[in-house]
């Protein structure tokens, strides 16, 4: 749960064939029809037959020289700043950008049910 701060992690998406991942605020509708956008408290990235998309207000179809294994997640609460990238590449997926947060903030993975493959979330633990 994020209040405040920087905070990052990895999440390993190989092998999966579609997926949701991102950051949710923690007080989001769960029941009922949910819109995947922004302005409903959802920030996230939709794998779904082999097409990446970032879900901000219209969906963002993502061009990617490579599909991502590993997806990092950063969030900077006080900045508003949700950043996802493939670790692999050492390169940025997508930023969402200019959010005021003032609810806590929760990492979301759905992993969907078209494979079995697990998503697995790897903390990334800073070095003194």
């Amino acid at each position: 749960m994020f209040t405040s701060g920087r905070h990052y992690c990895e999440v390993q998406v190989e092998g999966k064939t579609a997926w949701y991942l991102g950051v949710a605020l923690e007080s989001i509708r769960r029941k009922g029809s949910i819109t995947p956008k922004p302005q409903y408290g959802l920030w996230l990235l939709h794998l779904k037959e082999g097409d990446l998309k970032a879900l901000n207000d219209s969906q963002v179809k993502l061009s990617l020289s490579s599909m991502p294994k590993k997806v990092g997640v950063y969030v900077d609460y006080e900045e508003g700043q949700i950043s996802l990238y493939n670790v692999e590449a050492r390169s940025p997926i997508f930023s969402f950008t200019g959010n005021v947060f003032t609810d806590k903030l929760r990492l979301l993975l759905n992993p969907l049910s078209a494979d079995t493959v697990p998503m697995i979330i790897s903390p990334v633990v800073k070095a003194d």
